[in-house]
């Protein structure tokens, strides 16, 4: 198994982090996510040497079940914009026999050339129809024109109390001023109704999809807020909805102190529904 850059070493902080994300992210996330998106990547021919790309890897979970579904002689590429997640998924993965070659990237900004690989695949790193324009136009444009994608996204109502908390927030902090900025969050979260249409405007075509619901409960607002299903992919997102930075921090602290009132000492139960989708380009 080659790599084609090595990947740095983690602090402390981080590998509480990292194991944070396998103790939690794994099992109550991608375990249901990523064999789905799998299944649906492997009812198409992918031909008897394949390249692939796996974008936004994480800690390597989709990887080893990519592997379960592509013939032998394929060839990976594994990205991720973080080294410290692509160091514990080459780990992860150190005892395949398969060509898997690792790069630490965004996948907004792939070093790849176009139509190089016969498919993409990424069940992380996607939240809003936003992100799906900017690292799905890149995707793409890796992408062979025979090939496909496979992507999960976040689909309305996941973290669904998170707006109203927001929008209450606002209110008690007087920051009037960023509920368009809110009302145009909302509206950037894709609903099932609107899936094939947010594919279209790239130029895809939805071949299938199946959609993933999720029960999740927390100990608390800040294992909520500060979980790696919430802290890394969707916190920036709902703060950023704030111009000046600086209302960020007392923005979060109002939500915590709020959903704290709500909850008392109970579990914070709530829900997420996933897209897993298969798409090819439009051939028209």
């Amino acid at each position: 198994m080659d790599t084609e850059e090595p990947v740095a070493g983690s602090s402390e902080q981080t590998s509480r982090r990292l194991l944070q994300f396998e103790e939690k992210a794994v099992p109550n996330w991608f375990a249901h996510v990523d064999p789905v998106l799998c299944r649906l990547l492997g009812s198409v021919d992918l031909g008897s040497a394949p390249t692939l790309l796996v974008a936004d890897c994480r800690t390597g979970h989709i990887v080893e079940q990519v592997i379960e579904i592509l013939p032998e002689k394929a060839r990976l590429m594994v990205v991720d914009s973080s080294s410290e997640m692509l160091d514990l998924a080459r780990r992860r993965l150190s005892a395949s026999k398969r060509s898997i070659f690792y790069s630490s990237q965004p996948s907004t900004k792939l070093s790849y050339a176009d139509e190089v690989f016969h498919a993409v695949v990424s069940s992380a790193g996607l939240v809003t129809r936003g992100d799906l324009g900017l690292a799905g136009t890149e995707m793409l444009r890796v992408l062979r024109p025979e090939g496909h994608l496979a992507v999960a996204i976040p689909l309305w109502p996941t973290f669904s109390n998170v707006p109203d908390l927001l929008a209450e927030s606002v209110i008690r902090l007087e920051m009037r001023d960023i509920e368009p900025s809110l009302q145009n969050f909302v509206q950037a979260v894709l609903r099932e109704d609107n899936l094939e249409e947010a594919f279209a405007e790239l130029g895809l075509r939805v071949l299938d999809y199946e959609t993933v619901e999720l029960e999740l409960e927390f100990e608390s607002p800040e294992d909520f807020f500060f979980s790696p299903l919430v802290e890394g992919p969707f916190l920036p997102r709902w703060l950023a909805i704030c111009g000046d930075p600086a209302q960020r921090q007392p923005l979060l602290l109002d939500m915590i102190r709020a959903m704290a009132k709500y909850f008392q000492d109970l579990p914070l139960t709530t829900t997420a529904k996933l897209g897993c989708v298969l798409c090819a380009r439009h051939n028209d």
